[in-house]
């Protein structure tokens, strides 16, 4: 099962759309409302996390659509329990929920609008991280493993290698199982 964050259309929509081609069940998480200042692109609606629910089922996977604000814990929390209730736990974690800024240079920013896009763009992140991977350790959906295995490196070369990464470039891709973050 996949919970992706920003889900009710675009990047996450489509991501949540080739997982389930893939066999994977979808939890949709997103805001589905404007964000003040954010509004360079129209907002994702109810109806729009609503079509990646249905999408998902027609594909005959099983789908959760939940609106909630990722710079709320507590959405964040409920979300993942919600998944783990109709799911039984979560395999693949996606914060995928992200914002821009407004076109003012650095300077120009203002404190509320430079906040808005930390508490997006960081702080949704982390609580993403902070709700779902203490059920995906206690399940055992993440390797207890210390050592790397040559081949988890030889497959994400394989993946950099393919056509499915074509676009992939100049980038650092950590396979180290979250050592990086400790």
């Amino acid at each position: 099962m996949a919970f992706i964050t920003g889900a009710a259309r675009g990047q996450g929509r489509t991501e949540a759309l080739r997982l389930a081609a893939e066999g994977a069940d979808i939890v949709a998480f997103d805001i589905c409302a404007p964000i003040p200042d954010r509004d360079m692109v129209p907002a994702a609606t109810p109806d729009d996390l609503a079509e990646t629910e249905r999408c998902v089922m027609e594909m005959g996977r099983r789908a959760l659509a939940v609106v909630g604000d990722t710079r709320d814990f507590t959405d964040l929390q409920g979300a993942v329990d919600a998944a783990r209730t109709k799911f039984g736990g979560i395999d693949v974690v996606i914060a995928n929920a992200g914002t821009i800024g407004g076109n003012a240079l650095a300077h120009e920013i203002s404190e509320n609008d430079w906040q808005t896009t930390l508490g997006i763009n960081l702080l949704g992140v982390w609580h993403n991280v902070k709700a779902a991977l203490p059920g995906m350790i206690a399940a055992g959906r993440l390797k207890s493993n210390p050592l790397l295995d040559p081949g988890d490196i030889a497959s994400a070369v394989l993946w950099l290698a393919s056509d499915e990464a074509a676009f992939v470039t100049g980038v650092t891709l950590p396979v180290d199982m979250g050592a990086g973050l400790q």
